[in-house]
Order: structure tokens, then C-alpha cells, then sequence
């Protein structure tokens, strides 16, 4: 006898056709969960184009609709896309009643997500599953002196969620000394790719320099000032030229992302042997790019003193097989994921001064570079469909009512 096919409502403020990092975690979900009964739909933000319910940030949803948008524009210190909330839990009530949902997943940040499961299961006692892309309290991105009510919602959501989603190991570590009583609730799901996408091939090598990119958003203290003065320092010193390298940032940045390497910034694209596209690319640009680059950069330095969490550019970078150049704090989830993943790397942390960061960085850009095929072992771990899979059995252990 077949397992009984159950129904599952995911809240993902971010979802294809958007190309954002946080659209590729629910958009696996939703592809392999059915394989294993796990029936899915879908609210989402922005235009149809998907197979979800698109709702508008700007949806009327009466006077709900009108309270968050003047609390998100007068009273929040963060935008947490709060006026997508009461059109989200809207729609969301509707599927409900024609399809009749099992439980429910959230997806976050922004957290929206959470607020609009939150409110989705109180009102329907749907069992809630909550998802944490990246950490809520003690987020460095996050951090102010007012209003600050990071630790409270935290408190909240880790009480009525039925299961907790930890997108590595090191987010949970933090959990359980934060929330000890919580630690049943609590599972790692890391982040992954789709088996079936084929990372995009190699381009034919053309004349010109070698190029190094970075394919992302640069924020908080994700900031290209150490690359950058250690490349002014190997450019200054004529250990490379324009003839042969060249380093591309292509992705949106914000306004402070080079203050302590403006004059870097500026030598640098002078010498041409730097190009900033502060842009978000579309993903067929985006994968012709990344497949024409000799080296891939990611910058895992979302706080001054330490990182719990990957990048998912570090998954679509290793399926590559491309050689990588990372900035991890030592012992980071991203530097262990590297080490394993099969592909050259060349592994740099911040406490590393500019002449020892020049040094390697020139070693290793020397060497012959190759591609190479990621490991059994990051193959195995990372699958989206395996991770979907043993997602699907805890979700089932909900809807049972094993989790408390």
C-alpha cells in the first residue's frame, strides 16, 4: 500500500521567474517533494510567469493591506516586506479551501514569509514548518540599537512551529544554545542543487585576459576590499597586468560596498584590470558569464568575526567543476563544504594580511587551473532531490503529529 499523498502550502516571498538566491531553495522544494507525495503549492511574489500564486507586494487586501504598509514604511527599521503579507495569507486562505492543505512551509527571509505562515496557521491550525534561509537573530545584516525585535519574533516563531529548518549545521548549533528547549524541533537542511539542471559548459576560450568573477549580491560585510588591495598590491608590483587577468563583479552592490577600497576600485579599473557591473543579471546572462570565467570568486564574509552560513553561489560554483578563489573565516561551514567539494580551491581568510593574501592569490592565479569534477561525497550531500526527499519523510512525521 502507497503512502498517502499529502498536501503542502509553501509562503516564498522569493520564486522563479525571479533570479534570486532565495528562489532556488523553495523552487527544489516544490519540483522533487511531489516525487515523494508531497503534493505543492506555492504563494509567491511578483508576476505569473511560475507555477505559483503570485501576489503583489502592493496587493489592496483591505485595511490589513493599508496597516502594513504604514507600519513598514513608518514603524519597521527593516523591510521586511510586510505589505505582501495580508494579500499573501489571502490567497493562501483560498487554495485552502479548495485544496485543503496537510501543513504548510515558510521559506524566509524576508520575513514576510514567516509573519504570513504565522498568521496562516492561527487561523487554520495547519501545522507550520519554518524555514531559515539565513539566521533571524544575531544576524549581523540585522543588527540596530532600537527596535530591535529580532530575539522576540525568534521566541515566537520557535514556538509554534511544529519543525525548524536550519540550512547548515552550524545555524542549528547556534539554535541550541539559544533555544535548548526547542532542539527536537529543530532539522538541517542545507542548501543544494538540482540534478537535473546542467551547469552551463565550458566556453571556448577566446584571446584576451583570464577572468576572475564574482556573480552576486555585495552587501553588509560581504565586500571585495581585501581582494581588491591585494590585487592593486600584485598589479603595482607587476606580478599581473591587464594582458592577463581581469576581475569582474557582476551583481547589485550597495552604496558602501568599496568604502575602504575606493582607491583600489579606482586604480584597478584605470589599469582595466577591473570591471564592475552593479546590476542584477538576468540567469541566461548570468550562466554565459560564469561559464566564460577562468576563476570564480564568493565572498563568504557576511560578519567581521565569523560565519555560519553558505553562500548559494557555492553550490552552482562547485557543479561547475571551475577553480575557485573563497574568503571564509577558518573552520566555516563554506571552507569545510570547499574542502570536500572536489574542485581546486584556494581557501583565504580575513585575518590574513594584504601581503600574505597578494601572495597566495598570485601562486595560485600562476598555476595551471583546470577544471574539475566535484566529489562523490558533495554530489551525495547536495542533491536537491535527496535533500527533498528526507524533507518529505519530516514532513510527514508532522502531519502525524510527531513533532511537538
Amino acid at each position: 500500500m502507497g503512502l498517502k499523498q499529502l498536501k503542502l502550502l509553501i509562503f516564498a516571498y522569493h520564486y522563479p521567474p525571479a533570479n534570486t538566491s532565495g528562489a532556488a531553495r523553495p523552487a527544489r522544494f516544490a519540483k522533487f517533494l511531489p516525487e515523494a507525495g508531497i503534493d505543492c503549492h506555492v504563494v509567491a511574489c511578483g508576476a505569473a510567469g511560475g507555477n505559483a500564486v503570485y501576489v503583489d507586494d502592493h496587493s489592496p487586501a483591505g485595511w490589513r493591506g493599508w496597516a502594513a504598509r504604514v507600519a513598514q514604511r513608518y514603524l519597521l527599521p527593516v523591510n521586511e516586506r510586510l505589505p505582501w503579507v495580508p494579500g499573501a495569507v489571502e490567497a493562501a486562505e483560498k487554495l485552502h479551501g479548495q485544496h485543503g492543505f496537510d501543513a504548510v512551509l515558510s521559506t524566509a527571509p524576508p520575513l514576510a514569509s514567516h509573519l504570513a505562515a504565522m498568521a496562516f496557521e492561527r487561523r487554520t491550525g495547519v501545522p507550520w514548518i519554518a524555514d531559515f534561509r539565513d539566521p533571524l537573530a544575531r544576524n549581523a545584516t540585522r543588527e540596530r540599537r532600537f527596535f530591535n525585535y529580532d530575539r522576540w519574533l525568534e521566541r515566537r516563531i520557535f514556538a509554534r512551529a511544529r519543525l525548524l529548518l536550519a540550512n547548515t549545521d552550524a545555524l542549528a548549533e547556534q539554535w541550541a544554545g539559544d533555544h535548548p528547549g526547542a532542539a527536537g524541533k529543530v532539522r538541517v537542511v542545507w542548501n543544494g542543487f538540482d540534478p537535473e539542471e546542467l551547469p552551463p559548459a565550458a566556453a571556448v576560450r577566446k584571446s584576451g585576459p583570464k577572468v576572475m568573477l564574482h556573480a552576486g549580491y555585495l552587501y553588509g560585510e560581504r565586500r571585495p576590499e581585501m581582494l581588491l588591495k591585494a590585487l592593486a598590491r600584485l598589479a603595482r608590483a607587476g606580478a599581473v597586468t591587464a594582458r592577463e587577468w581581469k576581475l569582474h563583479l557582476m551583481g547589485p552592490l550597495q552604496e558602501d560596498t568599496f568604502r575602504d577600497c575606493e582607491a583600489e576600485r579606482a586604480f584597478l579599473e584605470g589599469e582595466g584590470l577591473l570591471e564592475v557591473t552593479g546590476r542584477l543579471v538576468e540567469r541566461a546572462e548570468a550562466a554565459r558569464v560564469q561559464a566564460a570565467a577562468d576563476v570564480l570568486v564568493l565572498l563568504d564574509l557576511p560578519e567581521k568575526d565569523r560565519s555560519i552560513q553558505v553562500p548559494g553561489k557555492l553550490f552552482e560554483y562547485v557543479r561547475t567543476g571551475q577553480p575557485i578563489v573563497a574568503w571564509s573565516h577558518e573552520g566555516s561551514p563554506a571552507m569545510r563544504l570547499l574542502t570536500m567539494s572536489g574542485v581546486e580551491a584556494l581557501c583565504l581568510t580575513p585575518s590574513m594580511g594584504v601581503e600574505e593574501t597578494a601572495g597566495r592569490l598570485s601562486l595560485f592565479l600562476s598555476g595551471p587551473l583546470e577544471r574539475r569534477a566535484m566529489s562523490e561525497e558533495f554530489r551525495m550531500a547536495f542533491d536537491g532531490r535527496r535533500q527533498s526527499h528526507a524533507l518529505a519523510e519530516e514532513i510527514r512525521a508532522v502531519v502525524a503529529g510527531g513533532r511537538a
